[in-house]
């Protein structure tokens, strides 16, 4: 089964007309629907916002999609590997809900736009995208519009550049709002490394900034580039295996994997057998070869020199060489970040049957288990300074020291 979460999650995402509040850090591991680490989350009360991490490997997916007979597109020669744009500094902002509507914060918890949007999203690469009145147009930092609201659909800004949606064709705008590439792919994907995945009919492949295809659509389905490589599936038949591939285009990984992650911090978590069924995961290097043998049921993605793999019925960190730096004992764990990572130390019977708590790199629990697991798996994950997180009075956002900056139910 493919590695459909990003592109289930930015599906879920591009619904904030009719339910959803994107708030996590959608920049991280973000991809076709979507292309790395898109996560969002969808507030149910008054507060502020929870953030979910990328789903682990291992976990359950959706199937594949079904679409109609292959498009022929256009596919000239591959392009050598294109420059990546400059990503704008990091906004410290955060999207908080109040009366319906959504304003953002700053890190120490200080209301700075007013909520009056719709819907909205994270600021990205400069810009957060918002949803009013029916359309999505993008604010500044200071709350005022770059972007005047005029698109049915729309994202976030990666390396300058934002897909949106009219008339179901996709093409991208930049900073200005200037459409530099037509709406002509049944889907768009944001910029990674210099390259974008768009659909054509069925197949997929890797557009530049200009639009031109520097890696022509012929694949089911293709990743973001990460580290240099992306992982694509050439066909659904014969178990919908899939390897990476260069910016030329080049199978560099062969293609004999049920499941492999985008690349982080030099590896990338893949399994030979379908994760549908009992999968072994193990870590690859870029030059395909297993430098940690397939062995865990689950396996995340590593962040600042950890990753979080279960073995048997818990959840412990790895360091590169494959040891186990915090041993197995927790029921479910996400990725660190800030220096800490969220788990479980009770086993999750139940949406609310359990709770967050924070561990250090050492797996010293330092902010107790006290924030409410919703089910879904997605733990709370620290962010520019601050993670949203739920307790019984509602959402609010804490610091690394456990403290609520802003919230709960504020």
């Amino acid at each position: 089964m493919p590695p459909t979460s990003r592109r289930t999650l930015l599906t879920a995402l591009m619904m904030l007309a009719i339910a959803a509040l994107a708030c996590s850090p959608l920049a991280a591991r973000s991809s076709p629907t979507p292309p790395a680490g898109a996560t969002s989350v969808q507030p149910t009360q008054e507060g502020s916002l929870p953030t979910g991490e990328p789903t682990l490997a291992g976990s359950t997916q959706a199937p594949p999609p079904t679409e109609a007979a292959p498009t022929e597109a256009a596919s000239p020669e591959p392009s050598a590997p294109p420059a990546t744009a400059t990503q704008a500094p990091a906004v410290r902002l955060f999207p908080i809900i109040q009366s319906g509507k959504i304003g953002y914060i700053d890190e120490t918890g200080q209301v700075v736009i007013e909520p009056q949007f719709d819907n909205a999203g994270d600021f990205q690469d400069g810009l957060a995208v918002v949803y009013v009145d029916g359309k999505f147009g993008y604010i500044d930092p200071t709350g005022a519009f770059a972007i005047e609201p005029q698109f049915e659909l729309a994202y976030h800004f990666y390396e300058g550049l934002a897909w949106f949606k009219t008339n179901d064709l996709a093409g991208y705008i930049d900073h200005s709002g200037k459409t530099v590439i037509e709406p002509q792919f049944d889907d768009a994907y944001e910029f990674s490394e210099g390259l974008a995945a768009v659909r054509v009919g069925s197949n997929y492949g890797y557009i530049d900034p200009t639009g031109r295809y520097a890696i022509e659509a012929k694949y089911a389905f293709g990743e973001a580039f990460s580290e240099g490589l992306a992982y694509v599936t050439p066909t659904y038949e014969d178990g919908a295996l899939g390897g990476f591939i260069d910016h030329t285009g080049t199978f560099v990984i062969p293609v004999k994997y049920a499941h492999a992650e985008n690349f982080s911090e030099g590896l990338s978590a893949a399994t030979l057998t379908d994760p549908s069924g009992s999968p072994e995961y193990g870590y690859l290097n870029p030059a395909g070869e297993f430098v940690i043998e397939p062995q865990y049921e689950q396996a995340g993605p590593f962040s600042q020199g950890l990753a979080a793999v279960r073995s048997g019925d818990f959840m412990g960190f790895i360091d590169p060489a494959g040891k186990f730096v915090i041993e197995p004992k927790f029921y479910l764990a996400g990725d660190f970040s800030d220096g800490l990572a969220a788990v479980l130390l009770e086993e999750p019977t139940a949406p609310r049957g359990a709770a967050w708590g924070f561990i250090d790199k050492t797996g010293t629990v330092v902010i107790k288990a006290q924030f409410f697991y919703d089910g879904s798996g997605n733990a709370p994950i620290f962010h520019n300074g601050l993670a949203a997180v739920q307790t019984a009075e509602g959402f609010g956002y804490i610091n690394p020291a456990g403290e609520f900056v802003w919230g709960p139910a504020q």
